[in-house]
């Protein structure tokens, strides 16, 4: 309708026959008569219809796929794109249709793209290609890149105001990092790194050298919130033998600094590095400790709740009750809307570890994540280095001042970790040492009497059963006193190597001298440091766990049908049993029935046998694997083991008394890494031919004793026999439990499912919870038998 179009021809872009038919008729019908051009028309048809375009007949015409290569059209002055091209080179033809210049049509070019959201960013695309080609291109179609190349002209500007680099360009302008940090707490708020006012650490300026690296470039941004680090190193692939294949290797890190103008807040540091020792060594070079703490999982939890999510693509659980080699400690569950479909089963006993998640942005949604127990926060794309800064900038105010969730909690039933910052005023249970030392018998324990592997290491809280520290084990002020036993094989002592003490921060402190820990030919340490960099897990009555300088609070069900599950009700009473009696030598003494051992025991040899073979095992003593243990080969080709706990009563008549259940529970807890014990076959084989302490007597099942002994590895050369299980570890099912006749069931049972269940109840119950989430994470049942 504009007069300078009066002699311009109009292009029609349609995806399909159908939808160029359908946009034929919507023009015509607005008052552009607009002709079909397809390759479905007839020879004659198709020529007719290019001739009248030629002649200017024809104003308008919807084409699919046709008018391509080697067609000329000057005419051709305005494309409606509605449904972008297959390929990028039939856009550009498309492109160069309009850009052509002729004398007879000087009218401008003009493109309508019907879908932005479809089609611009493909456009872009390709004028990004022609622009890089020649720069006249933006004159030719303003608009489409205009944004872009400003905003490269801004970051080029950024960059090269960079301070503490030799003069020059710097090879930091074609940097775009992806956007990923650690986040760490600096609450000294008179703090600010040496790079915000312009000084390089000398250790990492421009020519130094770090691990065989060179310092390419070390600068910082002109506001000082960020500095950018690049070290080139040249790299030999592994299978190469000479200096043939050496390539130059390169490595970034960024470290950004966020100072909080609020009492209430730490200012925030950020590294990103692609390596720890990197990482730990720009700490260093700015004056901060290696236990500079993290960000506080409770605000990077918060900071992942404030994102408006559009879906969940990736969640990270981590078991806040399994700590020992062979139990799954972290589980990961992936697929789009994951967050969905997990079960009580998938979270119970369990925290968030990390999140991988959609996010709504402009432009489109983004993924982002964190992993809280790490301070981890990124972003899956790559950025320039002043949006890099000014990510930092949103993250810490993110933490700082998180906004309230947009669309619900992110699977509310699992637990959050937080900052230790006191310990739980409950009982302390039991606590296990950290995985990661588990295995091959890397870590060995050097003691005055021998050396012993560090599985055979026993931490004590709460109750300390070797008189190292006089009194209950409660946490006073910021630390937790605990106490570190062996138990010598050859006369079953229990001998106490270490006493100290866990903090709140993550750090741990000997009382009485240190013990000295061997790996191998490395470098020994002492058992102090090693507790320091991997934390032991250690559980409180409330069902808190802790783990360094990480609190788990319980996220179970405190039912009363969840924990009365586990109990079996026996009448030890009418059968004669002095409750107060837990050895035969002890009933003997009292002279007043029989002891709680004889009951077990005739209460396991009386099940009836389900498998090939049934065993049932005395190991009684200081260093026992369990009181009374069941072997059991089943037809499965699986070998069943029950580690049963028995623990005499304070009183002569069951009640209800949180003393009687305390140590028993602990004892059972620490039993359960027996379950994933290379060595259990081997040691157990030793103890019923008496090599180790306390030995093991057979007290049913002695028929086959001789096929138990070969089964664990018996050679009368002293050797393992190679298909036994002490070689050829067998798939185990556990069964751990334990008696006190001194709990009465009857009592528990009525007290847990009135109103008001007293404290002593709510005590078992919690016990019984904290030994049930034990036992969850490996193949393990719990059971429980108390008095009728």
């Amino acid at each position: 309708a504009q007069p300078e179009h009066h002699t311009s021809t109009v292009l029609v872009r349609a995806r399909t026959i159908a939808r160029a038919r359908s946009l034929s008729a919507l023009y015509t019908e607005g008052g552009l008569p607009t002709e079909l051009l397809h390759s479905r028309l007839s020879p004659a048809t198709q020529q007719g219809t290019i001739g009248r375009l030629a002649t200017g007949e024809t104003k308008a015409v919807a084409v699919v796929d046709m008018l391509g290569e080697g067609y000329d059209l000057p005419s051709l002055r305005l494309a409606a794109y509605h449904d972008k091209h297959k390929s990028i080179p039939a856009t550009v033809q498309l492109i160069g249709r309009l850009a052509r210049v002729s004398a007879s049509f000087p009218q401008e070019s003009v493109m309508v793209t019907a879908l932005d959201a479809d089609i611009f960013p493909e456009l872009r695309g390709v004028l990004r290609t022609l622009y890089e080609e020649d720069a006249d291109w933006l004159d030719v179609l303003p608009g489409i890149l205009d944004d872009e190349i400003q905003t490269e002209i801004v970051d080029r500007q950024f960059v090269e105001a960079f301070v503490g680099g030799a003069p020059g360009d710097s090879a930091l302008s074609a940097v775009e990092p992806l956007r990923r940090a650690v986040v760490y707490e600096i609450a000294d708020q008179t703090w600010d790194p040496s790079f915000a006012g312009g000084m390089i650490p000398p250790t990492l300026a421009e020519g130094s050298k770090f691990r065989g690296a060179s310092v390419l470039s070390s600068r910082a941004s002109q506001s000082g919130r960020l500095w950018v680090i690049l070290l080139e190193s040249v790299r030999r692939p592994k299978w190469a033998v000479d200096a043939t294949f050496d390539a130059a290797s390169y490595e970034l890190a960024l470290v950004g600094f966020a100072k909080s103008n609020n009492l209430a807040q730490p200012s925030l540091l950020f590294i990103s590095a692609d390596s720890m020792h990197l990482a730990s060594h720009i700490r260093r070079s700015l004056g901060l400790s290696d236990d500079l703490p993290l960000a506080a999982p409770e605000r990077v939890s918060r900071l992942l709740e404030s994102w408006p999510r559009v879906s969940v693509s990736s969640l990270g659980v981590r078991a806040t009750h399994a700590n020992r080699r062979g139990t799954a400690t972290y589980r990961n569950y992936l697929g789009s809307g994951v967050d969905r479909g997990l079960r009580d089963a998938d979270t119970s006993q369990s925290a968030l570890g990390h999140a991988m998640v959609q996010v709504a942005g402009i432009g489109g949604a983004f993924t982002a994540g964190v992993a809280t127990g790490k301070a981890k926060v990124w972003e899956t794309r790559y950025t320039s280095l002043r949006a890099f800064e000014d990510w930092i900038d949103q993250i810490a105010q993110g933490l700082w001042f998180p906004a309230n969730p947009p669309v619900g909690q992110l699977v509310p039933q699992l637990a959050r970790g937080s900052r230790l910052t006191a310990w739980s005023t409950s009982l302390p249970i039991a606590a296990e040492l950290h995985p990661a030392l588990f295995g091959r018998h890397q870590y060995q324990v050097a003691t005055l009497f021998g050396d012993f592997p560090i599985e055979d290491l026993e931490l004590h809280v709460g109750l300390d059963p070797t008189g190292s520290i006089s009194g209950e084990m409660r946490a006073s002020g910021n630390y937790l006193p605990a106490v570190a036993a062996v138990v010598d094989r050859v006369n079953g002592a229990t001998i106490p190597v270490w006493a100290g003490a866990f903090g709140t921060a993550g750090t741990c402190r000997s009382l009485f001298g240190d013990v000295t820990i061997k790996r191998g030919l490395g470098t020994a340490t002492t058992l102090t440091e090693l507790l320091c960099a991997y934390p032991p897990t250690v559980y409180f009555l409330d069902g808190t766990t802790t783990q360094g300088a990480t609190c788990y609070q319980s996220n179970r069900d405190p039912a009363a049908a969840s924990i009365l599950r586990l109990v079996t009700s026996h009448n030890f009473v009418n059968a004669g049993v002095d409750l107060t009696a837990e050895t035969v030598a002890k009933a003997l003494e009292h002279g007043l029935g029989h002891s709680i051992h004889e009951e077990l025991e005739r209460l396991l040899v009386s099940v009836p046998k389900r498998g090939r073979y049934r065993w049932v095992i005395c190991n009684d003593g200081s260093g026992e694997i369990a009181d009374y243990m069941v072997v059991e080969q089943l037809d499965t080709g699986e070998v069943e083991l029950q580690m049963w706990h028995a623990k005499y009563s304070g009183h002569a008549n069951p009640g209800l008394r949180i003393d009687d259940v305390q140590e028993v529970v602990a004892q059972a807890i620490r039993s359960r890494r027996h379950l994933t014990d290379t060595r259990l076959w081997t040691s157990l084989r030793k103890r019923l031919v008496g090599e180790e302490s306390p030995p093991a007597r057979v007290v049913a099942g002695s028929d086959s004793y001789r096929k138990l002994l070969v089964a664990c590895g018996y050679r009368t050369d002293g050797t393992n026999r190679p298909r036994s299980w002490a070689q050829r570890l067998p798939s185990v099912r556990g069964v751990i439990g334990i008696v006190q006749p001194g709990v009465s069931s009857a009592s528990l049972h009525t007290q847990l499912n009135s109103d008001d269940p007293n404290v002593t109840s709510r005590n078992i119950s919690e016990l019984l919870t904290l030994l049930d989430a034990a036992g969850s994470p490996t193949n393990c049942r719990i059971e429980a038998v108390f008095s009728t």
